[in-house]
């Protein structure tokens, strides 16, 4: 036993080095533990973990240095899980308890578009009828059909509608994405759309609280105004972060070309800034003859990049992406005016830890994943060529060899984060990205700070000019590249542990300082080996038993050639698909297996059916079933939501897994909520 313990200590001790960089590693356990439980924490358990912390720290002060690290990671993951814990019950606010139509109003404070393309504006100060106060939402989001997406709205509007509301849906498949969690977080408390025209009630009026977003808005439609329809909305997601006048065409084009983070306002966008900003002011005080400044020059040019990024920040709108992508830049021009290395794990780490005791939640979100697997994957990479290339004269072409090798780096790090949340691997990604990268650093990044730094002068065509030149080619780019015929292709959607595993394996092998390293190989195999192997539902029966998803031996058979399209398109998707919902309908029509019925037209459905014993039967409309086999009504899974169902070799049940299960109840997940108002 004590030769254990003396090998123990002595591989933590050879760790002394990444002891820091471990800590945000454990610090996320403990925020991905408390999002994984089935249920909410009591206030009994709430104590028993507190008095556990508290024998871990009693301990942690008289033990060795070694067993200090372990006893210090527990405290760690302790930590992680009363911050998420804390931040759930901090953003608490009412949500709707039922489907709901009639008067809505409220005073809008965003705007932006659907998946759908149609204009969404989100709420507070919300009145919805004769529901209380202390019951009504503090904000809703809701998409205009009608006329009124027209509008020209004004952010501090107060608005009023008519229309058809109701709480944010639960998963549309077991273990899926919990839209619940995500509007909690946003303290979104209903969603909804209407088709009747939007009234003005009260022109925006001049409260502070909204002053910037009414300058963003501002600012977003003089850039569209002067920019061609192609690029304008496109300019204003980039500089603005206002996504409603960019077309879902190009969305789309973006995404199946792997260009899609060139939207989204985070590092990349942060990083160009702050590197074009400090190199030219850089440049500029070296040029000057005054001793002081040119002796200064990097870290006053650091913290004029610092000024600049704040500013962007704000006129980003202070979205979460960005605030992350702020931070990282933050800590980076710290280290240039502190005489410390600019980018290093440290730093990374230090972002990771802030980033997750403000918000916890951007654990589970893509955007946090991918930019810190992208961060730290340069890091360890540059710092590698690094230490290899020294002594070795550098060449003509490394500028060019560094953006190619940035793209590649990233694309690696992130592909297999993107393809477990989007279900998709892009084959053309990484050429678009070294066609377009270097693009938006050279052109439109400059031009826009041209742009904005020529507008109190009413010049500010002649950086749009160059904004406009770069962003039409990084739509040529991706335009191009999406319409290839092999541009996409599936992946299965894997477990959220596969992913854990996958990610913990590769800072195992980068970090670990010695032989043990190699575990990380065998955890990434592993990972990559549970996650080929996923297998998906035998059967998916969608919310109310809408629709029906069976696999089969081409893949998954719809049971409806439309209707309920978000579902079988989010099926199709996890299942690694590319058909759409007819191509796979028409599977159903040939392919079914005799053992599943869905009875969902009243039209086609017989009154009185006899099944058999190995029958499953999902009807949504009156009926008399007759026989020993499996029943799922409309009541039934109302209760239970969404089901999926996997079968064994001899056809019988397996497994069942239900969406909304009485027995796991969290904040975000109510018990049921009734159809409709009463």
């Amino acid at each position: 036993m004590g030769r254990i313990n003396s090998a123990l200590e002595h591989e933590i001790l050879n760790q002394r080095a990444h002891w820091f960089n471990w800590s945000p590693v454990f610090l996320a356990f403990g925020v991905g533990a408390y999002f994984e439980l089935p249920n909410e924490p009591n206030f009994s358990q709430y104590i028993w973990i507190s008095t556990f912390a508290l024998c871990v720290m009693g301990v942690f002060i008289f033990s060795s240095i070694a067993f200090r690290v372990v006893f210090g990671a527990i405290l760690i993951v302790c930590l992680g899980f009363f911050a998420a814990a804390f931040r759930a019950n901090q953003v608490s606010a009412p949500v709707l308890k039922y489907r709901y139509y009639g008067p809505i109003e409220g005073r809008i404070i965003a705007i932006d578009k659907s998946s759908s393309d149609a204009l969404r504006i989100t709420l507070d100060e919300v009145k919805m009828g004769k529901i209380s106060s202390g019951r009504t939402p503090h904000r809703i989001r809701l998409s205009l059909l009608s006329t009124s997406a027209n509008q020209n709205f004004n952010p501090g509007s107060i608005i009023q509608a008519t229309g058809f509301m109701m709480p944010p849906q639960s998963p549309v498949e077991p273990d899926g994405f919990d839209f619940r969690r995500h509007a909690w977080f946003l303290k979104l408390g209903a969603v909804g759309y209407t088709r009747k025209p939007v009234i003005l009630l009260q022109p925006a009026g001049k409260t502070m609280d909204l002053a910037l977003f009414k300058y963003r808005m501002k600012f977003s439609k003089r850039l569209q105004k002067n920019l061609p329809e192609r690029t304008s909305g496109f300019a204003a997601a980039i500089m603005t972060g206002d996504r409603s006048g960019i077309k879902q065409e190009h969305v789309i084009a973006l995404r199946r070309s792997n260009l899609a983070h060139l939207l989204a306002i985070s590092g990349l966008h942060m990083g160009l800034l702050v590197g074009v900003i400090f190199a030219a002011l850089r440049w500029v005080l070296i040029s000057l003859p005054i001793f002081i400044l040119r002796s200064k020059a990097k870290k006053i040019a650091a913290l004029g990049a610092l000024i600049f990024a704040f500013i962007y920040l704000g006129l980003s709108g202070f979205n979460i992406a960005t605030q992350r992508a702020f931070l990282m830049v933050s800590l980076m021009l710290c280290a240039i005016l502190f005489d410390r290395r600019a980018l290093s794990l440290r730093a990374v780490a230090l972002a990771a830890w802030l980033i997750l005791i403000y918000r916890p939640e951007s654990l589970l979100s893509a955007g946090f994943q991918m930019s810190f697997a992208a961060t730290f994957a340069l890091v360890i990479s540059f710092r590698w060529i690094n230490n290899r290339r020294q002594g070795h004269p550098k060449k003509w072409f490394s500028p060019i060899l560094t953006v190619i090798l940035t793209s590649l780096i990233a694309g690696l790090a992130t592909a297999p984060i993107a393809a477990a949340h989007f279900n998709q691997i892009v084959h053309y990604g990484l050429i678009a990205n070294i066609l377009s990268v270097p693009v938006m650093g050279a052109l439109v990044a400059p031009g826009a700070i041209l742009s904005v730094s020529l507008m109190p002068f009413g010049a500010e065509i002649i950086g749009l000019w160059i904004v406009d030149f770069g962003l039409a080619w990084i739509l040529k780019v991706a335009t191009f590249f999406a319409n290839q015929k092999n541009a996409v292709s599936g992946i299965v959607m894997p477990k959220t542990w596969i992913l854990a595993l996958g990610m913990v394996a590769i800072l195992q092998f980068s970090l670990w300082q010695s032989r043990l390293r190699m575990l990380g190989v065998i955890g990434i195999f592993a990972a990559g080996m549970s996650w080929y192997q996923t297998q998906r539902p035998d059967i998916l029966i969608a919310d109310r038993g809408a629709l029906v998803g069976v696999m089969t031996s081409e893949g998954r058979a719809i049971s409806k050639p439309k209707g309920a399209g978000f579902v079988a398109r989010i099926w199709l998707e996890n299942d690694g698909e590319k058909t759409n919902q007819s191509g796979a309908h028409v599977r159903w029509k040939n392919q079914r297996p005799p053992f599943i019925f869905h009875h969902w037209s009243k039209r086609l459905a017989p009154k009185i059916v006899h099944c058999k014993s190995n029958e499953i039967h999902i009807s949504i409309v009156p009926q008399n079933i007759i026989g020993n086999c499996v029943i799922y009504n409309q009541e039934d899974l109302e209760e239970t939501g969404s089901l999926a169902i996997w079968r064994d070799a001899s056809g019988k049940i397996e497994k069942i897994n239900v969406t909304l299960d009485k027995r796991k109840t969290r904040v975000w997940s109510p018990p049921r909520w009734r159809r409709f108002n009463r």
